[in-house]
């Protein structure tokens, strides 16, 4: 029994609670007005790219942020569709194997 499909697991749930984290940072700094100190959109899509595009959207849709910015959602769209295509195709891989 391999220990891999658990730390996986593991990683990406610490991974979505990290980018729901700064979402939610990001959201407070905005109402307060602290612009100089809010999370760049960059930073908040690499934590999405790197694992957290389920804690982005579900962010996006809880705390209100980010979500009327298309030039922000249309990127993780790009980036949750990859993230799914590569799921199902490891998905795939692990049946046919």
């Amino acid at each position: 029994m391999t220990l891999w499909p658990a730390i996986f697991v593991l990683a990406l749930l610490l991974i979505n609670g990290i980018t729901w984290a700064l979402f939610a940072i990001d959201k407070q700094r905005a109402v307060a007005g602290r612009s100089r100190e809010r999370i760049a959109e960059n930073t908040l899509l690499g934590w999405a790219m790197f694992g957290g595009s389920p804690a982005a959207w579900l962010a996006i849709n809880k705390l209100r942020h980010k979500s009327s910015k298309d030039s922000f959602k249309q990127p993780l769209f790009i980036i949750t569709g990859l993230q799914a295509g590569g799921l199902l195709g490891g998905f795939w891989w692990w049946l046919a194997g």
